[in-house]
């Protein structure tokens, strides 16, 4: 597996982190989600880990419809600090509990007596799997994905965030749909898993989920090519 794994990651960032693209956490933030929001806001975690709560089943317009609803209430109503978020203000989250766990965080940083950068401040030794974790008990998370993303963004440490893209992608390559083991074994083969797991997500979009398995540079590596291929002949 791990042989297979750096043959991989050698071919994906031969496709989409030639010039290092995929390396530049802050700027994938900036470019592939929050276009409207301002730049201090954007350098205060705040703001990032209410974005990554925001996630949901949707398509990329009303995703972006739901992130500028939730950010504009919190810059009116909670001036960009967790820590003003009460049990009293409504942000516009759609789910309820994205509206619970950012509340949860907010009253853990209130009790503490802490922004949300000495929070992170006093985690940063941690590996980013040990941050995901602490995180995810402050706000009572079994479904960890989100977290994921605010650490691989924002945090900037290593973790691997799995949401149906992504574990399309491992399930298509013969990879574990694990976190931790992903991490394990990208570190194993000096892979980066921060950006494999961008490059997964990028590649499913542009490639899987428009059905272009004739261009795809991976295709004689995918199980599930392989499977539909052998469908299509009547061989099973």
């Amino acid at each position: 597996m791990l042989t297979r794994l750096s043959e991989l990651y050698e071919a994906f960032s031969t496709n989409y982190n030639a010039n290092g693209e995929m390396e530049d956490d802050g700027a994938f933030i900036a470019n592939l989600i929050w276009g409207d929001i301002q730049e201090e806001d954007r350098k205060n975690p705040d703001c990032p880990f209410l974005m990554n709560i925001c996630f949901g089943p949707w398509r990329v317009e009303r995703q972006k419809r739901v992130w500028k609803k939730v950010y504009e209430y919190f810059r009116q109503k909670c001036q960009s600090d967790l820590r003003n978020l009460t049990q009293s203000i409504r942000l516009g989250f759609p789910f309820d509990w994205q509206r619970k766990r950012a509340q949860r965080m907010a009253g853990h940083l209130r009790t503490e007596g802490k922004s949300l950068s000495d929070f992170l401040d006093r985690l940063a030794n941690l590996p980013g799997a040990q941050i995901r974790d602490e995180i995810a008990r402050v706000i009572h998370a079994k479904e960890k994905k989100t977290i994921s993303t605010f650490i691989r963004d924002f945090v900037s440490k290593d973790v691997f965030p799995i949401d149906s893209r992504v574990g399309q992608m491992l399930s298509y390559l013969g990879l574990p749909r694990d976190e931790d083991t992903m991490i394990v074994i990208c570190r194993a083969v000096g892979a980066n898993p921060r950006v494999l797991n961008r490059m997964f997500y990028r590649h499913f979009g542009e490639y899987c989920n428009e059905d272009k398995c004739d261009k795809c540079f991976v295709v004689e590596e995918c199980y599930h090519s392989a499977l539909m291929k052998h469908l299509s002949e009547g061989a099973i």
